[in-house]
């Protein structure tokens, strides 16, 4: 696969480790997701409910704090992630674990505002709320209300069973370090590291909160139709990919932003079966094109099948996914670094764009 030639590339391995790490972390401005008030931590005797293995909502990079804020919806409080990354140029493919569970939900500096809708799809402009004086150490989640960081929790031993390894191993046990979950040294999990379908099981020893189990299936590695999508103001964006066998067991989450380099703008969002094809209509995408565009555009599609648990907090998910990223050309537009990427005396302007 090709490697995008972008302002931030750098050891590919490590960036796309640490991201999925970073989705983890009660981080004050998560890319998606709307917050939540950190809970008490609860009786560590609370059971958890049985876990399920079919595919759940989401968004693609969706943060801890997930659908907090949906009135009469348990909220997310952790997220375990087996993630698949693609081989790129002189690197393979791998897996990567990590996970954490924290005691209440972790709030969003950001509200994602809906502005249309089409079948699979959502386009969301950002909102950023004010707080008078700030909030300290919380977050400023609405105008007026600040909310605490939520503190992270030990759930003791973890126990992954149903994948493999590059050694030949069916089984992985992950300690908890610093309260957080993150590929054991030693460990190299095969790419893909569980069959599609397979049945993945998570079983957590149990430590601030009692043991719980989590099971979600396997997936393969997800294989787009196209390496770039080239898009224009009145025209549709079409993403064609190889289907899952059973598409009932892994959904596809899309998040297209055309204007991160220059500070987001807005995003379409989109979660589809997993059946080979999606189309974004023209009129989502000319709103998208009207709110700005900044350099170096890219498209996220990410293949995920979840299993959940409800725990004394909230609920825990185990995701066994892939984000594949892929570059976005738009009409009239250049991506630049520095001016020597410009012609016809235009200059490269913060937004990383020749002007």
């Amino acid at each position: 696969m090709r490697r995008l030639a972008r302002p931030t590339d750098g050891s590919l391995r490590l960036a796309l480790w640490l991201a999925g790490a970073l989705l983890t972390l009660p981080l004050a401005c998560s890319s998606s997701g709307g917050g939540g008030e950190a809970g008490d931590a609860g009786a560590a005797g609370d059971s958890g409910s049985g876990g399920s293995s079919g595919a759940s909502g989401g968004t693609a990079g969706t943060s801890t704090s997930g659908d907090a804020g949906a009135a009469g919806v348990t909220p997310i409080v952790g997220t375990f992630n087996l993630t698949l990354v693609e081989p790129s140029e002189g690197t393979e493919g791998y897996a990567a674990f990590s996970g954490k569970v924290f005691d209440g939900p972790v709030p969003d500096a950001t509200i994602w505002k809906l502005l249309d809708s089409d079948g699979d799809c959502q386009l969301l402009k950002p909102v950023i709320p004010f707080c008078d004086g700030g909030c300290g150490t919380g977050v400023c989640v609405a105008d007026g209300q600040c909310q605490e960081q939520p503190s992270a929790h030990s759930v003791g031993d973890l126990t992954l069973t149903g994948i493999s390894t590059v050694s030949g191993a069916t089984s992985v046990v992950v300690s908890p370090i610093l309260k957080g979950y993150s590929n054991p040294a030693g460990i190299t999990f095969s790419y893909p590291p569980a069959a599609e379908g397979t049945a993945v099981t998570l079983d957590a020893a149990g430590g601030d909160y009692s043991a719980f189990t989590l099971e979600a299936p396997g997936i393969a590695p997800l294989v787009l139709a196209a390496d770039s999508y080239p898009i224009s103001s009145s025209q549709p964006l079409s993403f064609s990919w190889t289907p899952a066998a059973e598409p009932s067991k892994s959904h596809i989450l899309v998040h297209l932003d055309i204007s991160h380099h220059g500070g987001s703008k807005g995003k379409i969002e989109c979660d589809t079966a997993d059946d080979g094809a999606l189309q974004i209509n023209a009129s989502l995408m000319s709103q998208l094109l009207a709110l700005g565009v900044a350099g170096y555009p890219t498209v996220t599609v990410t293949r995920r099948a979840t299993g959940e648990v409800t725990i004394a907090p909230g609920r825990v998910t185990f995701n066994i996914q892939q984000n594949v990223e892929r570059a976005i050309t738009v009409e009239g537009v250049t991506s630049c670094t520095s001016d020597a990427d410009c012609t016809g005396g235009m200059t490269c302007a913060s937004d990383l764009t020749c002007q």
